[in-house]
């Protein structure tokens, strides 16, 4: 499984986020615009890890990259499934509901 940990300083957040928004939202966007106030860190892990250890991974890339949980807010994106590795000849429904490509949101943090 695909992940991103996105972190920011605390004191970036307060002037990029706008009525509605939610942690993720302002991380995500910033790091798909490619901002320089968001940091990114994407990695692999087995399916099988818990959402616990996946964590500690992610904080282990902002511990080897000078981040600390102090004044940060971070968190870990799980990517959706990518439906290009799906076997386009399997007899499929013809009307199966389409699958939602959207990250999963795992955890966010703020310190």
């Amino acid at each position: 499984m695909k992940y991103v940990a996105l972190i920011m300083r605390a004191e970036d957040f307060e002037y990029r986020l706008e009525e509605g928004d939610t942690i993720e939202d302002v991380l995500t966007d910033g790091y798909l615009e490619k901002e320089n106030w968001v940091h990114g860190y994407e990695f692999e892990c087995p399916d099988s890890l818990d959402e616990e250890t996946v964590t500690l991974i992610a904080r282990g890339y902002f511990w080897e990259n000078d981040w600390t949980m102090t004044d940060t807010i971070s968190c870990i994106l799980r990517a959706a499934p990518d439906l290009d590795d799906v076997d386009s000849d399997t007899d499929e429904d013809p009307d199966a509901v389409e699958v939602d490509t959207d990250a999963v949101y795992i955890k966010a943090s703020v310190s």
